[in-house]
């Protein structure tokens, strides 16, 4: 291998992409229409996958006509062609491909449909051939197209990689879960496992052996194993579906072997663990401990490769840590890193032999790119920018910070300011969704848009998110929402405190629970905020159980245990129960297929916002989902909530300079 690590560019993907001019804008002097226009477009790529040879990429762009598309490119000769495209008729999308060999790929597409009165999601997984041709609608035509339990079509159980001509899918056929094994070429269906009405999921190991799968009865869920080689299920561990603090999950799985690695709780923080499974199921398993951290939990395992085998496991502190225990892939990280300092590294695909890899590598002021490593000739070549149009842009630097709570309380958070920022500014509070999810460093759309518009950004990890260990997520974000407020409310003290936020210029902007946080902090703290805005935020947390899919008993059951069920806390928890105390005007968004939090939410509000002559906005995306994801509504939306920002930010500066004179 070369000592030195050549850095090249292969080809640029993106060419034909027009990009739009003026870069090295700084920050601070981006007018609205360019900030929008920049920070609210679709990537140029996304979900770039490697074919297993190594020598091609597919992935995902938009097409000029607003939908994605996907493309296959040679990256010897940087030629590519078309493989599929959305269809933007019916509303259906593709979301993602992979590889099922070196000439054909797997791309899963994703549509809302009404059915029966309902919206479901549904999802069809398509074979074809990388040149375009020949493409399969798998098991389509096997399944009633008019049964609203077999919506999902895409969930592969086992990719198979030693036959390059079948999968397994699991596949719901009337009221029941199994698997069967799908041709990926001719589209014939054998039964793997017979569907059965209580299960719920399916776990292999990767090599055509089922050996995990999730039993509900009534109000017990079993946890249930196979031997390696045996067809016999023996019940691994039972729990209550709406125990909120279970988190043992199997995470990987040694082909032919009765070992296993599963994540559990040690000493409150999520922890790495081995385990054996037995004859015997009664009798007790031989555990140990495999990795675990002081201070925080482990995030994830990384896997890599057809097989997807783990080669490291990766913990968030205030930045992103990963342990490699694959002793090729950590000489290739640290290669790597010498050449990609700072920036937040992912392995993404191994071809087969291990020769080339591809990886996606980002920073806070980094966009990102794809590249791929060549390690017989210690080469990383650039393959394609994630955002071209933001090479060259002066990007805010995202700050870790940790600011004093209630009592004893440290919380941890992310601060954004300007480039150039100098004194008190105003503040964006731009608390996370979840409600058990974190903010992470690195780059952030939103928060960059912020920061462009001249505002600085807190990013509060309050308690009841996640990654902090058990006591941090405590009841979670619904039933601990005080919690929220106050260690949300305390950051911006701070930040006052320290000269960094104008104390009369700040708003609050969140997106689905952080819309909720946002407009219940906006509520509890009247004299703080100017102004609030929610992105498909939820305003009433008890109307969640009547959502869910509307069918799911299990995530009904799960629910209960995290969300106010009692007269008084219902109301006090719910801006939609207290919209008279609604203190600013409020800019509501919402998708009207948004199977996340249901689009009622948002108009329910503005409705009693109105009733209550209170000054808000709503604006709905026709089709859009939870994410908003389609370009044109992601631009508009931006410049709706700049224009809204600017307008009750300087407002109140202007009252404050007219008061003092």
């Amino acid at each position: 291998m070369r000592r030195s690590l050549v850095l090249n560019r292969l080809f640029v993907l993106v060419s034909a992409i027009p990009i739009l001019a003026s870069p090295n804008w700084a920050a601070a002097d981006t007018d609205l229409d360019t900030a929008a226009s920049h920070f609210g477009r679709t990537p140029a790529v996304w979900g770039m996958r490697l074919s297993p040879n190594g020598l091609k990429v597919s992935f995902l762009k938009l097409h000029p006509e607003g939908m994605p598309i996907a493309m296959v490119v040679d990256l010897a000769t940087g030629k590519g062609n078309l493989v599929l495209a959305s269809d933007a008729k019916k509303g259906v999308d593709i979301v993602g491909c992979e590889w099922a060999n070196d000439t054909r790929l797997l791309c899963e597409y994703f549509g809302i449909w009404k059915l029966r009165g309902d919206v479901l999601p549904a999802t069809r997984l398509v074979a074809v051939d990388i040149d375009g041709k020949n493409s399969e609608v798998l098991t389509q035509r096997q399944l009633a197209r008019d049964d609203e339990f077999a919506t999902n079509q895409s969930e592969i159980v086992d990719r198979l990689p030693e036959d390059s001509k079948h999968i397994w899918l699991q596949l719901r056929k009337g009221s029941g879960i199994g698997v069967s094994r799908v041709d990926i070429y001719k589209n014939h269906l054998k039964t793997i496992e017979r569907p059965q009405q209580s299960i719920w999921g399916y776990q292999s190991d990767g090599r055509g052996e089922i050996r995990f799968r999730t039993n509900w009865a009534r109000s017990w869920v079993d946890d249930e194993y196979r031997l390696a080689g045996d067809s016999r299920w023996r019940k691994l561990r039972r729990y209550r579906p709406n125990d909120e603090h279970n988190i043992y999950q199997v995470a990987a799985i040694e082909p032919g072997s009765n070992e296993i690695l599963v994540w559990d709780w040690y000493e409150g923080r999520r922890s790495l663990f081995r385990e054996w499974l037995v004859e015997d199921a009664s009798a007790d398993r031989k555990r140990e401990l495999v990795d675990a951290h002081k201070q925080v939990d482990l995030s994830w395992i990384l896997r890599v490769g057809q097989f997807r085998r783990a080669v490291g496991v990766a913990y968030r502190t205030d930045k992103l840590h990963v342990e490699y225990f694959d002793a090729q892939i950590k000489k290739v990280d640290r290669i790597v890193k010498q050449e990609l300092p700072g920036r937040n590294v992912f392995y993404l695909d191994e071809s087969l032999g291990g020769r080339f890899y591809l990886i996606h590598a980002s920073s806070d002021v980094d966009p990102g790119a794809y590249y791929r490593f060549d390690v017989t000739e210690g080469v990383l070549s650039r393959v394609s920018a994630t955002f071209p149009w933001l090479e060259g842009v002066e990007l805010a630097e995202m700050q870790p910070i940790e600011y004093p709570g209630t009592g004893e309380t440290s919380v941890p958070g992310y601060l954004t300011q300007p480039p150039d920022a100098k004194g008190p500014v105003p503040l964006i509070v731009f608390p996370h969704g979840g409600p058990s999810s974190r903010d992470d460093w690195g780059f952030d759309l939103l928060p960059q848009f912020f920061a462009a518009r001249g505002y600085a950004v807190l990013q509060a990890n309050y308690r009841g998110s996640d990654g902090y260990g058990k006591d941090w997520l405590g009841e979670g974000g619904f039933k601990g929402w005080e919690k929220v407020v106050s260690d949300i409310d305390a950051g911006v003290q701070h930040l006052i405190d320290k000269g960094i936020a104008d104390p009369e210029r700040i708003c609050t902007v969140g997106w689905s629970f952080g819309g909720y946080a946002a407009l219940i902090s906006a509520i509890e703290k009247p004299d703080r905020y100017r102004c609030a805005v929610s992105v498909a935020g939820v305003t009433h947390p008890y109307q969640l159980l009547s959502e869910v899919w509307r069918h799911n008993r299990l995530e009904r059951r799960f629910l209960k245990s995290i969300l106010p069920t009692k007269g008084d806390e219902i109301v006090q928890g719910s801006p939609l129960r207290r919209a008279s105390e609604m203190p600013v005007p409020v800019l509501l968004f919402h998708g009207d297929r948004d199977l996340n939090v249901d689009v009622a939410h948002s108009r329910n509000f503005e409705r009693d916002l109105r009733h209550e002559q209170k000054s808000v906005n709503y604006v709905e995306y026709e089709g859009a989902d939870h994410s908003i994801r389609r370009e044109a509504d992601r631009i508009d939306m931006l410049q709706r909530m700049g224009e809204f920002l600017d307008q009750h930010l300087a407002v109140k500066a202007n009252v404050s300079s007219a008061a003092k004179e």
